[in-house]
């Protein structure tokens, strides 16, 4: 069986675990608020909305036919590291892993973020037409 060659590395290069070692602690520094993911408010939060909604919403609103369960809590407004509203259970949707990291993603990246239907009345979200484009305002 042929053996792999070996890897040149430079002396003083960084390995590559030290490189994801690094980078792990770049992100964390970062965005401090990705450890509440892991406390137990959080995981409790989680699972009382998927017992509430265990399918996901998009689906249902884009592809009626198309029954998926729900694997992602998703956050309607973006909190960046507002605990109030990272915690807040009005502002969560369930989703599938495919519709989180798709098209929900997608429009957020557009900067024209999706909002389940009924999000805003539970949200404090007043919706106005203008010119047939919906215009969201938050109290």
């Amino acid at each position: 069986m042929p053996m792999r060659p070996p890897t040149f590395r430079p002396a003083g290069a960084p390995t590559r675990k030290q490189q994801n070692d690094a980078y792990e602690q770049r992100r964390r520094a970062a965005k401090p608020w990705r450890k509440w993911y892991y406390t137990q408010r959080w995981l409790s939060l989680r699972a009382a909305l998927f017992g509430r909604q265990p399918l996901c919403q998009h689906c249902l609103e884009q592809m009626p036919h198309r029954i998926t369960a729900a694997e992602v809590a998703h956050h309607i407004r973006a909190h960046n590291g507002d605990e109030a509203l990272f915690y807040d259970p009005n502002n969560l949707a369930s989703l599938c892993t495919p519709c989180h990291d798709g098209p929900v993603q997608e429009r957020e990246k557009r900067g024209n973020p999706w909002t389940p239907r009924g999000a805003a009345e539970k949200s404090g979200a007043t919706e106005t037409h203008t010119g047939g484009q919906a215009a969201k305002t938050f109290a």
